[in-house]
Formats: C-alpha cells, sequence, structure tokens
C-alpha cells in the first residue's frame, strides 16, 4: 500500500472545476464556502500521516462535501483501510476535543402573510390566511460498512393531508435535520354539528398537500428532509336554532313578541350581564338572544384564528429541533406530533388571563346590557302594556218570585236589586197580583221580576304576592262595562316570568266586595258573581 509522502507545494490552479457534486444540507442552509479549488484539495490530501490526514479532513474551514471529496482521494490512494484508520483517529481527536459542534439548526422562513375575504350566502365573512415558512429537520446519519460513503435521497413522499385532533374548547430519538415549505391557511366559518349548549367553536389543526423529500448525506453530514404543504387550521362555530339549550325563547330586539307586560321585567333580568360571572355571562334562565350568542361565537373563533399564527410558529419551533431517520418518520410521528405543539401553543394563548370566556363575555356585555336596558325603560314606560280588568254591570232582575207570608215589595226590591226604592218597578210589572198600591200582597203570587239597569259606584283591587293597587272609583251604567287599568310595574317583579297568579276584587261605595277572582297567567279569566263580571288580561 502506497504510503503517504511529503506534502508538495503548488500553486493554486485559477481555472475553474466544474462542481458535480449536489449541493449539501449544509450548503443549503448556510455555511461559509471554502475559498480553495477541487485541485487544491486534492494536493492537502498529501499529508504525511495518518495524523495528518485526521486533523486536514477535521478542518472546517472546508465545506462538508469539500472534506468528502478529500476522503474520496485518500480511500483511493492509501485505501479503504488506511481511512478507517484516519475516521478512527478523528474520533480519538473529538473525543479530546470535548463535545463536538452541533449540526446547525433546522432555517425557518417565514414569507409574507396574506389575508384574503369572502361574504358568504349567509351574510357571514369568511376569512384565509396563508404564511409562508421553511423548516429544516436534519437526517440521522446511517451507519456503513465503507468509511466515506453517502447517504443517498429517499423517494419522494406526498400526503393530501395529515389531521391533528380537533378542540371544542413525547421525545424523538435524534436523527436528520428537516425543511419545509409550508402555507399557513385560517378558515372560519359557520356550520358544523349542533351545540349541546348555547353554541360553540371547534378548531381542528392539519397538515395537507404534503410533499416531503431527502437531500444527499455526507460522511459529515446526513443531509436533510423538505416539506412542503400547507398548515391548515380550520375553525367552525355553531349556535343553536331559535330556543336555548333549556326552552329557552330566543329575544332578537326590545320589540320581541315573547315580551309582555307580565314578564318584562323577568326578560330584562335574564338578559343583564352579570359581571362577577365570566365578566359578563347574563342568566339566560328563560330567555336568550340568538344574535348576540352569533356575535361571542364568532369572538371565539376570530380569537382562535389570531392565535392560530402562534400554534403555527409553535410546530414550526418544535420541527426545528427535531431529527428522522426516514421520510416516513416525518410523516407518521413528527408532524402529527407538531400539529399537538401547535394546538398547545393556541391554547395557552386562548386560556391567557383574563381567560376565553372573560374576553368572549366582555366583548358582549355592552349588547346585552343595551338590550335589557331598553326592554326595561319600555315596560316601565307601558310599552308591553298594562293590567286590565273589565268590569261589565249587567242589568239586575229577570225572572219570577213566589210571596211567602212577611214578605212586602220593598223587601222584595232589597233583596232582588239591592234597594227598596225598586218596589215601583216590580209593582208596575205585575198589575192586579196587589191590593191598595202594592201595600197588600198575598202569600203564593207568582210576580214578574223586571230587569233594571243600575248605575254603580265601583273600585278594583289588583294585587299579587305582596304588591297591590286599589284603583280610583269610577261610575258604571248598568248595561255597561269599564276597563280598569292598572300599571304592570307596580303589580309584577322581576321574578315573575309567564306564570303566577294575581287577585282581583270589586267593591261598591260602601266597600262591600261584589266580586273575587283569581287570575292565573297568562292567559285571560272571566269571572261573575251576579251582576257583576270582570274579565282581567293584559291590555296592548
Amino acid at each position: 500500500m502506497p504510503q503517504p509522502q511529503q506534502a508538495k507545494e503548488q500553486k493554486p490552479s485559477n481555472k475553474k472545476q466544474p462542481d458535480k457534486n449536489p449541493k449539501s444540507a449544509d450548503n443549503e442552509i448556510g455555511l461559509e464556502p471554502a475559498g480553495s479549488s477541487n485541485d487544491r484539495l486534492m494536493d492537502e490530501t498529501s499529508a504525511n500521516s495518518i495524523h495528518g490526514h485526521a486533523a486536514l479532513l477535521s478542518n472546517r474551514r472546508y465545506q462538508p462535501i469539500q472534506r468528502q471529496s478529500m476522503a474520496r482521494k485518500i480511500g483511493q490512494t492509501f485505501g479503504n483501510n488506511y481511512l478507517d484508520r484516519v475516521m478512527l483517529q478523528m474520533k480519538k481527536d473529538d473525543s479530546r476535543k470535548g463535545p463536538s459542534a452541533p449540526q446547525p439548526r433546522g432555517l425557518t422562513q417565514t414569507g409574507q402573510v396574506k389575508i384574503s375575504e369572502t361574504t358568504l350566502s349567509n351574510g357571514q365573512v369568511e376569512q384565509s390566511m396563508r404564511i409562508p415558512f421553511t423548516q429544516v429537520i436534519s437526517r440521522q446519519e446511517e451507519e456503513s460498512e465503507g468509511a466515506g460513503g453517502d447517504q443517498q435521497p429517499e423517494e419522494t413522499i406526498i400526503v393530501d393531508e395529515i389531521l391533528g385532533e380537533e378542540e371544542e374548547f413525547d421525545e424523538q430519538e435524534e436523527d436528520s435535520s428537516v425543511s419545509s415549505t409550508v402555507n399557513y391557511k385560517s378558515k372560519v366559518t359557520p356550520g358544523g354539528a349542533g351545540p349541546s349548549g348555547f353554541g360553540v367553536t371547534r378548531s381542528l389543526m392539519a397538515w395537507k398537500n404534503v410533499e416531503i423529500s431527502s437531500s444527499f448525506g455526507t460522511i459529515f453530514n446526513s443531509g436533510t428532509y423538505t416539506v412542503k404543504g400547507d398548515f391548515d387550521y380550520k375553525i367552525t362555530w355553531s349556535v343553536r336554532g331559535s330556543t336555548g339549550p333549556n326552552s329557552q325563547k330566543d329575544v332578537s330586539s326590545d320589540s320581541d313578541s315573547d315580551i309582555k307586560a307580565h314578564n318584562y321585567q323577568f326578560v330584562a333580568k335574564d338578559l343583564t350581564p352579570n359581571m362577577g360571572d365570566l365578566n359578563g355571562r347574563p342568566p339566560r334562565r328563560g330567555y336568550w338572544s340568538k344574535d348576540i350568542t352569533t356575535t361571542h361565537e364568532i369572538y371565539h373563533a376570530n380569537d382562535r384564528s389570531t392565535f392560530g399564527r402562534d400554534g403555527a410558529t409553535a410546530a414550526q419551533a418544535w420541527l426545528n429541533t427535531q431529527r428522522s431517520s426516514s421520510a416516513s418518520n416525518v410523516r407518521g410521528t413528527l408532524l402529527p406530533q407538531a400539529l399537538t405543539e401547535g394546538m398547545r401553543a393556541v391554547n395557552t394563548r386562548m386560556n391567557a388571563a383574563p381567560g376565553k370566556e372573560q374576553r368572549a363575555y366582555g366583548d358582549g356585555a355592552g349588547a346585552y346590557g343595551a338590550r335589557a336596558t331598553s326592554i326595561k325603560t319600555k315596560g316601565d314606560a307601558g310599552d308591553y302594556g298594562k293590567i286590565s280588568a273589565r268590569v261589565m254591570v249587567h242589568p239586575k232582575g229577570g225572572g219570577t218570585y213566589e210571596i211567602v207570608a212577611g214578605d212586602t215589595l220593598s223587601s222584595i226590591a232589597e233583596q232582588t236589586y239591592g234597594n227598596a226604592r225598586y218596589w215601583r218597578e216590580i209593582h208596575a210589572a205585575n198589575p192586579g197580583k196587589s191590593r191598595e198600591g202594592g201595600n197588600i200582597i198575598f202569600p203564593g203570587t207568582i210576580l214578574d221580576l223586571p230587569t233594571v239597569n243600575l248605575d254603580q259606584d265601583l273600585s278594583v283591587m289588583v294585587s299579587m304576592g305582596t304588591n297591590f293597587v286599589l284603583t280610583e272609583s269610577a261610575t258604571v251604567a248598568g248595561g255597561t262595562a269599564h276597563v280598569f287599568l292598572v300599571d304592570a310595574k307596580d303589580v309584577f317583579t322581576d321574578a315573575v316570568d309567564s306564570t303566577g297568579t294575581v287577585d282581583i276584587e270589586v267593591s261598591d261605595a260602601e266597600g262591600n266586595v261584589l266580586n273575587t277572582m283569581s287570575w292565573a297567567l297568562p292567559s285571560p279569566s272571566t269571572s261573575r258573581t251576579g251582576n257583576i263580571e270582570v274579565t282581567a288580561s293584559v291590555a296592548p
């Protein structure tokens, strides 16, 4: 086997040699170019010892591709056994120097953000964002029997989609570096499965249109995997239909038909934001507002879309630290784990103080508060109606009466009409049935009782619980009706929704109670006692 000779000094050649070797991963990620030609490098291989050749191949001023060329030259000149001894000496020299310098970390390049908006048929705006970036993952150096061997590029892998886990609200063994050119896309759309509550926002990260290729490796650098594709972040939101999860009624404005005189205070309280609960969550026990809930879910969706960029950055940063021994490992292990890291970063931002729900409810508190205040103001002014007690004074009398011992026409008139002065009407209606102008009547005689319209001075008391209102007295002509109105705010409270009982009493001027009724909300109710008939309802 030829022995190494003393290096001969030669003048560097000015003739540029063609570079027949592919660029290594180190060239691609920007190592300093060497200043020597191939002829000069070949002359360097005439170092006079194994130690000299080991030092030569360890010299970092040369590019890895150049050191690889020198290693091949040494192997061709002195044989592979000699080269093996040189490589062993290099390892010994490196161990004396301490840990070897790490290979360059993966390069991430981010391009200009592109945002586009499209108005959908339902009036919602769909937003798409793309952020191009490049990611590098090193290839793990493979064991080789022959020193100076190359790692050949693997067959390119193309994958349509790699999905992460949907959100409703592991260490890898070191390998070679990975480089990726990925477009970040975020899309916000209404849709998805219906919510179990008032609304829901869901998100799903995925790699799409993925292409994984590899570069040549060398004995000094194992190369890279290059990943191209789209980092896709899909966000959907959905709200319930017209009723809430517990059959709450949708109140779309202060003019909603579900708002009545008896329940407007309850509705207003139900929609009033509670600033002590998630920074403004309203009670919504019986009523809710779908439009404000929609705004709430869109706020969550836009929040996630904004923080999705952090997820893409986190996924890239995580990939930046990884190495892989195969393209299939990049596809099946690293890329799915990168999605997990990306979603973890998004959730960290979403849950940051004051919290995702606190931000969203705080954003909607103004709208809820304004609607509740408007409802209360209109109700207090009577815009949703008042309590109506319609009192009808029917004629008295009619029918017949059989005289018994002790009766007089005056006593019969008092009994029938409430006033003895109406005996004359009875006498006039029964000619020949009495004597001496009606002073003498006979037991067993059947009298016809005429109907008489009587004017009555009446008042109404309306009460519910401890609240009550007594109306002013009004003269009601016989055969007619009078409507007594009471402000709803004086009887109902914010504890009253659509059920409950209201008590109504009708009294005359002497304080005699002529009619008592219990009105079960919300439907109108009618009660008659004697000639007094009362109909209770909510007047528009």
